[in-house]
């Protein structure tokens, strides 16, 4: 794998790898993603970090170990009717053994801008940082990005869900359908892409009896174990609810396994079939509990809210907000505004 040394100073330094190394994987592994609010261990990066999308690895070493990292995974995103160049900031990490030292500022923005003007298109840089983590949340911002909106997280959850017909898109021609019908449904979106869409063949419909998408959803199975949850009543949660009887099936933090959904879509007056098609999905995973993202000024807020009940895991969750941070390359004073106005498409693969 090609290793490009982006500047040394002192005994540390600053590396740039076309792809990310096992060792790196390795790193993440035993990562404890969050700080002040959640803080919980991605229990299955190892499989999630070769679905990314063009990733480029920036990394902070000193002796050959890794110190902290950042990825820049390449998209292709839309806003409207435009389309631009976009990388994506992912596993913004640091070593818990060097946490406070200031190396993570001493290097990230100097690198990072080292990686970013070597860049000549039209370029909109984004990252994620939980509402909770100041450290990641201080640091992105050190690296010149602007908090442009705020990304809610939805919980669903049924002690016994229930299920429905549905069939899952694996023909070429009816992916190629619903992918025609994700656009006009999110033309109104920013940072729209699909990429994840369809993987494992678990994109999930609903139809009528001709045959008409109804409803449809793409689910990500994922697991996690929650280490910390904010303020006393967190701290009570994590040890009580492993020992209750069925809301340890909503919610056990030492095995929190759930799904994630995104590219969700419906028919006008059919956004009924939703709580159907989620309940399906959980029936059908033998789960209890799923997850999605959406901004905050996204008109599917509303609809959802008004349409059906989340269930009870929605209350753990609904303050892990997510910070939309964006920067951008090349883009003129109206496509900026053009851009931020319009709601964030949120794909489920960025944020479990």
């Amino acid at each position: 794998m090609n290793k490009e040394i982006l500047l040394t100073e002192d005994e540390f330094v600053v590396a740039k790898y076309d792809g990310i190394p096992e060792h790196v994987v390795h790193f993440w592994e035993r990562i404890a993603w969050g700080n002040e609010g959640a803080v919980y261990q991605n229990m299955k990066v190892s499989s999630h970090i070769p679905l990314i999308v063009n990733p480029t690895l920036f990394a902070i070493e000193r002796d050959e170990r890794i110190l902290g990292t950042g990825v820049f995974s390449n998209l292709e995103i839309t806003s409207g009717s435009d389309a631009y160049n976009c990388q994506y900031v992912r596993y913004f990490a640091m070593d818990p053994e060097t946490r406070g030292q200031g190396i993570m500022k001493r290097f990230s923005l100097r690198g990072m801008l080292l990686v970013r003007g070597r860049e000549t298109r039209k370029t909109v840089y984004f990252a994620l940082v939980e509402r909770g983590n100041k450290a990641s949340f201080k640091a992105v911002q050190n690296t010149g990005y602007t908090h442009v909106g705020t990304i809610k997280t939805f919980g669903f959850s049924r002690f016994f869900p229930g299920k429905v017909n549905f069939s899952r898109l694996t023909d070429a021609t009816d992916k190629e359908l619903m992918l025609t019908k994700l656009k006009e449904f999110y033309k109104n979106h920013s940072l729209v892409q699909f990429n994840p869409v369809f993987l494992d063949n678990q994109y999930v419909v609903i139809r009528d009896q001709a045959g008409e998408i109804l409803a449809g959803c793409q689910y990500h199975r994922c697991h996690w174990k929650v280490n910390r949850l904010p303020g006393k009543t967190g701290k009570l949660l994590l040890k009580l609810l492993p020992k209750i009887p069925l809301l340890n099936k909503i919610f056990n933090p030492e095995k929190f396994e759930f799904l994630a959904f995104e590219a969700i879509y419906f028919q006008l007056g059919k956004e009924h079939l939703l709580e159907q098609l989620f309940e399906s999905m959980l029936h059908e995973e033998k789960l209890n509990a799923a997850m999605f993202w959406l901004d905050e000024k996204d008109p599917l807020v509303a609809i959802i809210g008004r349409t059906f009940s989340l269930g009870l895991i929605h209350g753990f969750l609904k303050k892990n907000d997510v910070c939309m941070m964006q920067d951008y390359h090349g883009l003129s004073e109206q496509e900026i505004q053009d851009f931020t106005a319009r709601p964030y498409y949120a794909s489920a693969f960025d944020y479990a």
